[in-house]
């Protein structure tokens, strides 16, 4: 018996952090809005795991009903998926190009999404706390943390080979089936519901290309003729009003996540004879060649292959593409007209860009940021995007040290606030100790600015821009370059405060039947363990890559830290937690203090050893001192979700970040660590919230 309860753990707690990992790729893809709100997936999926530990007593078994719950958000999905979803600024949501005929607030549908993935999430919640109350704490967690670790590493290794959500269902099939062995006529029923679930699935992203980032889409190229111009023209939303179509040979449209992201196209002097609505596109890809010298180019962000086409159209002789997308970079290599990365001249690196800065020796005439938008987050604990470290001060001051003697960078924004100009002209005028030119528009939705030692030789005369007092620059430490100011936008503090009052009635309405509240001390362990874990990924990402691997081993790395802490725990005589806390709050101040830049060390083995043990030290004491805690209580099912429930407050804690930028989040997680160590001392373990409490083992 004890065999199949550890067996049924570990294939639940696996099924958790596989459809955790699985609803956080597949809704953003659907339903594009979410995709600025990847982590309230996650915080969703914290508190349906959480509430279901607190319902591990109750008796209705909620795991019959997974495939109906599943079943109705991905159809929830599907019908939003031609829905606009408009907040009440662009602080956020900038670039919205769509165009559907449906329009609805987005605070009717986080809350809507919020609900639907925590009911998704419950069902297994309980079936993780009713297995735990079988077995010793200590044990059951580590078979937890166990299935948790074999959900990422799977999940991960469907990313790697762009496998579509059909076989990420599929595979997650035989395992809910043995979790409904004995459910007799349930079983017959999930069975039905899971398959209509994968056909749901299957025919909302047929046709669809994906990559560890996004969904992708090709679609034909069309141009048309807007009433206010005297000729054709070519840009983003021609893809909707053009009337004709051009031949495949000449160009096709790249969608991700359903919304326009690029235009493979031929852009030779023939072409644009031919068809004169190219001629926008190809003065967009021109600029940075009205400067010089172009013999050894770098292109950051290349995409498909313009720009790299555009390098070699000019006379560049040797060229480097960094692009962190390996399928667009895949599908411009097979597919793009004028094939440029079949070229001797050009190297792709699959990569991001600052990484790629950090760790080249390469010197280069033209460094080109060629319109990095990446539509995408770091991670789904973390608010800054893909391509927020690239716009930092000290990003671009990595550029200036691989530029040559004359040499220029070249910097091609989609963005067309006036602000967001003003900003970026600080950046480079402060990373490059000299005024960059505002050099021209691109189109009507962004600009493009040019800097560097060679440019007095052909633009003589810089203007000045007039920039604001009141702008700031972007770091690594506050890297939202897409926020005006650190402030909590709107769309972001309103639907904050819409999630924290579901999560309040859901925690509410689970001890209505529970009746033995929340042990406190669990919570703020929780809060200060996501906290900690935002930032360690944040910080990571900036030392060594922003890419989706990297992200990936680091959250394996994390979690197998906690296996070693249980391990280590459990075989220890003795734990001096207080010895522990010191520890930890040494480490943490630790990290507070020291500065990542002085992490960047020319030895890889030396910076992985040195920087690895800073950031992970505080994780590891933490994950002793938790596992300590866990050994000792007598109800872990409350206590595991009192813990998750915590992680759900440190996730919504986390866009504090946007105010005071990422490294102040190790002084909250300082507190919660703190009043845990108070509540420990204290012997005040359980907040009531029903008509009774429960003491817990100290």
């Amino acid at each position: 018996m004890t065999r199949k309860i550890a067996l049924d753990l570990f294939i639940v707690s696996f099924l958790s952090l596989f459809f955790e990992m699985l609803l956080i790729r597949y809704i953003p893809s659907q339903v594009r809005i979410i995709g600025y709100y990847t982590n309230f997936v996650l915080i969703a999926s914290f508190l349906g795991l959480g509430a279901g530990c607190l319902l591990a007593r109750y008796k209705i078994r909620v795991l019959n009903f997974f495939p109906i719950f599943f079943l109705v958000l991905l159809l929830v999905v599907l019908l939003f998926k031609d829905v606009r979803v408009i907040g009440p600024t662009t602080d956020l949501i900038f670039l919205n190009y769509d165009r559907q005929k449906w329009i609805i607030n987005l605070y009717y549908v986080i809350p809507l999404f919020y609900v639907l993935i925590t009911l998704s999430f419950v069902p297994f919640g309980q079936e993780i706390g009713t297995l735990m109350r079988e077995m010793t704490s200590l044990s059951a967690y580590s078979i937890n943390i166990s299935g948790s670790i074999l959900g990422i590493a799977t999940f991960s290794l469907l990313s790697l080979f762009s496998s579509p959500p059909t076989l990420w269902l599929a595979l997650s099939l035989p395992f809910l089936l043995w979790l409904y062995r004995t459910r007799g006529v349930w079983r017959a029923v999930n069975i039905t519901i899971l398959i209509l679930a994968m056909v749901v699935v299957f025919f909302s992203t047929e046709n669809a290309l994906w990559s560890p980032y996004h969904k992708i889409t090709l679609k034909e190229l069309k141009y048309g003729q807007y009433p206010w111009e005297q000729e054709p023209s070519t840009h983003v939303l021609d893809v909707w009003d053009g009337d004709k179509s051009m031949p495949e040979n000449v160009g096709f449209n790249i969608f991700v996540n359903g919304s326009y992201y690029q235009t493979p196209v031929a852009l030779s002097d023939e072409v644009v004879q031919k068809y004169p609505a190219l001629k926008y596109l190809r003065k967009q890809y021109d600029i940075p060649y009205r400067f010089g010298p172009r013999e050894d180019v770098l292109i950051l962000g290349g995409g498909s292959g313009n720009d790299a086409a555009a390098a070699m159209r000019n006379g560049a002789r040797r060229i480097d593409v960094v692009d962190i997308e390996p399928l667009i970079v895949r599908i411009g290599r097979e597919k793009h007209p004028d094939r440029p990365y079949a070229d001797p001249r050009v190297t792709v690196h699959i990569n991001d860009a600052r990484s790629y800065l950090r760790n080249t020796k390469k010197q280069y005439d033209l460094i080109v940021y060629a319109l990095l938008d990446s539509q995408t987050v770091l991670s789904t604990m973390a608010s800054a995007r893909l391509d927020s470290y690239v716009y930092t001060v000290e990003s671009l001051a990595d550029a200036k040290k691989h530029l040559k003697k004359n040499g220029i960078a070249v910097l091609l924004m989609s963005n067309h606030h006036r602000w967001n100009a003003e900003r970026m002209y600080l950046m480079l005028r402060e990373a490059f100790t000299m005024s960059p030119y505002f050099w021209d528009t691109i189109g009507f939705y962004g600009y493009s600015m040019v800097v560097g030692e060679g440019l007095e030789r052909y633009l003589p005369q810089q203007p000045v821009i007039e920039v604001r007092k009141d702008t700031r620059v972007t770091t690594d430490d506050w890297p939202f370059f897409y926020l005006q100011n650190n402030f909590i936008p709107q769309e972001y503090l309103i639907t904050l405060l819409l999630v924290v009052l579901v999560s309040t009635l859901v925690v509410f309405l689970c001890n209505l039947k529970t009746k033995i509240g929340i042990d406190m001390h669990f919570f703020y362990l929780g809060c200060a363990f996501m906290l900690l874990e935002t930032k360690s990924i944040t910080s990571l990402a900036l030392l060594f890559s922003s890419t989706w691997i990297i992200n990936s081993i680091v959250v394996f790395s994390i979690l197998v830290m906690i296996l070693l802490a249980n391990l280590y725990v459990s075989r220890a005589k003795e734990v001096k937690v207080e010895y522990y806390y010191a520890l930890l709050g040494t480490a943490i101040t630790l990290n507070f203090l020291i500065p990542l830049k002085m992490l960047h060390f020319e030895n890889v083995f030396l910076k992985v050893i040195l920087s690895g043990t800073l950031i992970a030290s505080p994780l590891f004491f933490a994950g002793i001192i938790f596992a300590d805690s866990f050994k000792k209580v007598s109800s872990p099912d409350y206590s595991l979700g009192s813990n998750i429930l915590g992680g759900v407050v440190g996730g919504v804690l986390e866009y504090q970040s946007l105010v005071t930028g990422f490294n102040y989040l190790f002084l909250l997680a300082f507190l919660f660590y703190l009043l845990s160590y108070l509540v420990v001392k204290n012997d005040t373990r359980v907040l009531g919230i029903g008509s009774r409490t429960m003491t817990l083992t100290p």
